[in-house]
């Protein structure tokens, strides 16, 4: 059984205390998804690998029964650090997987 620790900290007094809440969680990492690499340029499903491999492994992240609670998405992230390729990442995490994105 893993522990979720919970902290609240009262801003007031500055002062924190833990609760540890049992419980099971299940999560999945997706790395180095690298939107955009060998594209050029065009980042839709059809044209660009990257693109259709996330969106398929996050289409499979939604399908597993039980759910999953939490997805980390660590490394690249995109080729180049385009601010398109940063949106087309967001754009389909938003689109495929049943979760609240910032």
């Amino acid at each position: 059984m893993k522990l979720l620790l919970s902290f609240v900290v009262s801003s007031a007094a500055f002062t924190a205390f833990c609760v540890a809440i049992p419980m099971k969680l299940r999560f999945a990492t997706l790395t180095d998804v690298h939107i955009g690499e060998s594209c050029n340029g065009d980042l839709s499903y059809d044209a660009c690998r990257p693109t259709r491999a996330l969106t398929e492994a996050l289409k499979k992240i939604n399908s597993l029964d039980p759910p999953i609670d939490v997805v980390f998405m660590t490394g690249d992230l995109t080729s180049s650090a385009l601010e398109t390729e940063f949106q087309k990442n967001h754009d389909i995490m938003v689109e495929n997987l049943n979760a609240s994105i910032p």
